[in-house]
């Protein structure tokens, strides 16, 4: 996402169709992308802009300027969690609901987030010519060897190997792989 005048962009990790970026109370756009570039809305967001004394920032877009979806999601990047980590360590908010503050039904709600986990256990290489004539009840033979991968998200996280425990199949996380160490 191209910041606007602001000289910098954000590589998202996942696929956006449409932003909200707010600089102050003079300056916030509904962005949408249109499949080469962000384009600006000329929608006015009704927004009310905190200060440095009011830190409270609240604003209204329309259904009808996401696309009127049935459903959207909204994300906390770990990069937008960082830059409030002190106030969520310090517990500024003190508001509480069921007994948890606001912190701690964030980090409830964050700790909470299914993730896909998969063992990748096998790449096989196969002949198109082979693959065509693939039919029920065929066996394909593997041989697993050297450590996996444990994959979370798409991203290898860490190297395993195959083992037993009490008779149940479990893997055992070997080390982060290098793609793990950078995060």
């Amino acid at each position: 996402v191209l910041s606007k005048d602001w000289g910098f962009s954000h590589t998202l990790p996942f696929a956006a169709d449409y932003g909200f970026v707010l600089e102050d109370d003079s300056y916030s756009r509904i962005i949408s992308y249109d499949g080469s570039a962000w384009v600006e809305s000329s929608h006015v967001v009704d927004l009310y802009s905190g200060w440095s004394d009011n830190k409270i920032t609240e604003f209204v877009i329309p259904w009808s300027e996401l696309g009127s979806p049935s459903s959207f999601d909204v994300i906390y990047s770990l990069q937008t969690l960082k830059l409030i980590a002190a106030q969520l360590r310090s517990r500024m908010q003190s508001d509480s609901v069921d007994s948890l503050s606001w912190t701690d039904r964030l980090q409830k709600a964050v700790f909470s987030v299914p993730l896909n986990c998969t063992a990748r256990l096998i790449t096989v290489e196969s002949k198109m010519v082979s693959v065509l004539k693939f039919k029920n009840d065929d066996i394909v033979p593997i041989q697993i060897n050297g450590p996996l991968n444990f994959v979370v998200e798409e991203r290898e996280f860490f190297e395993a190997e195959l083992g037993d425990v009490g008779g149940t199949v479990a893997l055992s996380l070997l080390k982060p792989t290098k793609t793990a160490d950078k995060k």
